[in-house]
């Protein structure tokens, strides 16, 4: 019968244990919010970032490209700062954010093309480096990962969305477990994709 040990972080640090860095996954943060930290769990994180520094070693945390948007206005600057820059996707039939779901809940996307995206997302990395000093980050789910298809409201009934020869692919639908092919973005770069 074998006998589960429980080692602390800093047991490891007195047995030599050999460490370049310390990851992250969303379980840091507070309801999966991106550039947040879950207080009481985590309530020790950036004493532990500045302990790995001080010994040398380094801290990346996970963060995934989906915003909430349903947390109260004014509560959550990823979001509201997002909306002032008009950097998220945008449903091609309304022109609101395209809103998906992702591990917070209900989310809407930055549109990375967009001319403001660069600066809105190095804003929210600035404000959170400022709580947690991270020495880097793993961008996940940056493909167009989504738990419902399309959005939350579907996606428009055209060829894009349902072409007439489909491939094998998960779901059985381009949209399976991603965003919408249809989308408008502001960039002349990245024009409306389609229209409904």
């Amino acid at each position: 019968m074998s006998r589960l040990t429980i080692v602390s972080f800093c047991d490891l640090q007195q047995l030599l244990y050999l460490q370049d860095a310390q990851w992250n996954d969303i379980d840091y943060m507070r309801s999966h919010l991106d550039f947040t930290y879950d207080h009481d769990s985590f309530a020790s994180l950036p004493q532990m970032v500045d302990d790995l520094h001080a010994n040398g070693q380094h801290y990346v945390m996970i963060i995934d490209p989906g915003i909430s948007n349903q947390e109260p206005a004014g509560s959550y600057p990823a979001y509201d700062e997002g909306i002032e820059k008009d950097v998220f996707i945008k449903d091609s039939r309304t022109g609101l954010p395209l809103e998906g779901k992702v591990w917070p809940g209900k989310t809407v996307y930055p549109d990375f093309t967009h001319p403001n995206a660069t600066s809105y997302w190095l804003s929210q990395l600035q404000l959170y480096h400022e709580m947690v000093p991270f020495d880097g980050i793993w961008v996940d789910m940056n493909e167009p990962s989504n738990f419902v298809h399309g959005s939350t409201t579907g996606c428009p009934d055209n060829n894009l969305e349902n072409p007439p020869y489909t491939p094998h692919v998960l779901g059985g639908s381009l949209s399976a477990r991603k965003r919408c092919a249809c989308r408008r973005s502001n960039t002349p770069v990245c024009i409306t994709i389609c229209t409904a």
